[in-house]
């Protein structure tokens, strides 16, 4: 019976030590396929956030744009209401000018008819 418990030993001992080395299998498998899942997340961020930049970029470029488009529709009213008043101005110096020139004129005959008399 004696041998038949050093069998029995003998096979537990082998079962154990299947048993742990399954177990040293299934560690290793855990620890490949933690580190395999921690790669694919970091590269899920790395894209998520290559997205988000991009995005931000392209959100930034359509705001500049917009912003641009604003500047110039003041810039182009500015400049027409400068034109128009510039018009206006032209046109009543021109006024001016004119009404200047009859007044020089007739002081002048008016100093030139003194003189003749």
């Amino acid at each position: 019976m004696e041998e038949n418990t050093s069998g029995n030993k003998l096979k537990v001992l082998d079962q154990i030590k299947k048993a742990e080395e399954k177990t040293e299998l299934q560690k290793k498998t855990a620890g490949e396929e933690k580190e395999r899942i921690i790669r694919e997340s970091r590269k899920e961020a790395l894209k998520i956030n290559d997205n988000a930049r991009e995005e931000a970029q392209n959100l930034y470029k359509a705001r500049l744009e917009q912003a641009q488009r604003e500047i110039e529709e003041v810039k182009n009213r500015i400049v027409g209401e400068g034109t128009r008043k510039a018009e206006e101005l032209k046109a009543k110096a021109k006024g001016n000018s004119e009404k200047a020139v009859e007044l020089l004129v007739r002081k002048f005959e008016s100093e030139v008819g003194d003189v003749k008399t």
